[in-house]
């Protein structure tokens, strides 16, 4: 079996690096990216980004695998498609577009050229916008150990101050604290929305819990104090340096599951308890066994006594007051699910769903729907049979590589970003069941940054033996032995004893 073995990657030169750490920096900044000019902004560092990527040489395609690469490049491959310029007549025939060619006759439009997509400036929007994410992803694929460990407490970072501001926000009518948006009982940070503020924490609290894990636990693998796993072997590393560093990502993980707690998005509370239990099914085993599951008890008790003492009452009163079935989403999901039938297998081309759900409204939703709150059916919606193809690939990718970094008794320390990293991507991707976080660019920006962590360092199979392809630091040389010439064996001395005595230097 050929055998593909990564080249060292020296650290990422100091422009390239500073431009991927804006990208994350200004993400959320304002509304979370989600409007025009913010957007544009992204875009153009998106830009700039892979410029730079060209500029230094770095090759993102050699980390991934086969699988991986013909996933990102159908990703990519379906708003080029819905750009493709078609003759009227065949645009017509097209399922779904019998409609929009009558009315576009209205106007003396029915000769020419269309795109495939319904509407073609939604889709260049959508495909501009694809930019940042996937620059991202492919960024910090070439990055260093070193530099993608400063992302990431940049990226903790970020989510620290978005989860303070979002606690002083709670139930304060301070306009600088509100950056202009309506006053609420919700905690949103610079997020409009709250379960867009919530799916930030679904991200980050698996990664702050993984770099816990990294440096309490890393040691103890290496060299115990203690035989016995349990609370003796945890007390014995309590002097140790990296001991410190721990608990501060202790507190951060208390900090971002007090911020979704009081964001009060429904969804975003029951996978904030997933993630406990997914956290500690993780890394419990390799931080003292049962011991730890109490310590992670311990923790759960100590968020919610902290958010008791905030005032969780009204948190919890909106799971009694508003009940999920009668949610309008429900409505919209079915009415959604009637237009993917309608422009099945092409569908309606990426970015169009605001404009073409209004064929599809349902009577019972008074409001203007924008988004269909479950990505996945938005994506059919506009993608057709070719975006179920990549959710699925996607979700297979992902399964054989979070299978393929658990395996080991003794982890790594990337081995406990990459399985936080993925935590938070499946978090991350449940919430996208019942609301549209993956359309909002900040997060989307942060999904592909984990995303990039999680396949990033890429290990092979030879022989059908796992081999891995760790950065190479610098090559040591291995001394080898000159070749030494057989000893010949030394004359005794002359010996007086008798024949019958042996001689005491014989051996």
């Amino acid at each position: 079996m050929r055998q593909h073995v990564r080249r060292a990657q020296p650290s990422a030169a100091f422009p390239f690096l500073s431009l991927l750490g804006l990208l994350l920096l200004l993400a959320p900044v304002f509304r979370g990216g989600n409007r025009p000019l913010p957007l544009l902004g992204l875009e153009l560092l998106a830009l700039g980004l892979v410029v730079l990527m060209v500029l230094y040489r770095h090759n993102p395609w050699s980390v991934l695998g086969r699988w991986e690469r013909l996933a990102v490049g159908l990703l990519v491959a379906i708003p080029v498609i819905s750009l493709l310029p078609l003759p009227m007549a065949w645009w017509g025939a097209l399922p779904g577009r019998a409609i929009y060619q009558e009315a576009l006759g209205l106007f003396g439009a029915q000769t020419g050229w269309h795109s495939l997509t319904v509407v073609p400036f939604a889709s260049q929007a959508s495909a501009l916008a694809l930019l940042p994410p996937l620059a991202v992803f492919l960024a910090t694929l070439v990055c260093g150990d070193e530099d993608r460990k400063r992302l990431i407490y940049l990226f903790l970072a970020i989510a620290a101050v978005e989860a303070v501001l979002g606690l002083s926000q709670y139930g304060s009518r301070e306009e600088f604290l509100l950056f202009g948006m309506d006053p609420g009982n919700n905690a949103k940070g610079t997020y409009p929305n709250y379960n867009h503020f919530a799916g930030l924490f679904e991200m980050a609290i698996p990664l702050a819990a993984a770099l816990f894990a990294a440096n309490f636990g890393h040691k103890a693998q290496q060299h115990r104090r203690y035989h016995r796993r349990g609370l003796r072997a945890i007390f014995a590393k309590l002097g140790e340096t990296r001991i410190n560093i721990a608990f501060l990502f202790i507190a951060l993980f208390m900090l971002f599951g007090l911020a979704a707690v009081f964001s009060r998005s429904r969804t975003g509370i029951a996978l904030l308890i997933l993630s406990v239990l997914l956290l500690t099914l993780a890394f419990a085993p390799r931080l003292g066994g049962k011991q730890t599951l109490r310590t992670a008890a311990g923790l759960v008790t100590l968020l919610a006594g902290l958010s008791l003492a905030v005032g969780l009452v009204p948190v919890l009163q909106r799971f009694a007051d508003q009940d999920p079935l009668a949610d309008a989403r429900w409505s919209i999901a079915s009415a959604t699910l009637e237009g993917v039938g309608a422009f099945f297998p092409l569908g309606a081309g990426v970015g169009t769903y605001p404009e073409v759900f209004r064929s599809f409204h349902p009577g019972d939703v008074p409001k203007f729907v924008n988004n269909a709150h479950n990505d996945y059916l938005e994506w059919l919606f506009e993608g057709g049979l070719l975006a179920g193809i990549v959710i699925l690939l996607g979700l297979a990718v992902y399964v054989r590589r979070v299978l393929f970094v658990l395996q080991g008794d003794q982890w790594r320390q990337d081995q406990y970003i990459k399985i936080g990293a993925a935590i938070g991507l499946l978090l991350i991707l449940l919430h996208s069941f019942v609301d549209y976080n993956l359309h909002i660019p900040a997060n989307a920006i942060y999904f592909a940054f984990l995303a990039g962590l999680l396949f990033a360092h890429r290990e092979h199979w030879t022989d059908g033996k796992r081999a891995e392809t760790q950065q190479e630091e610098k090559p040591q040389s291995t001394p080898q032995t000159a070749s030494v010439p057989a000893r010949q064996a030394a004359p005794l001395p002359p010996s007086n004893l008798p024949d019958n005595v042996p001689n005491p230097f014989a051996l």
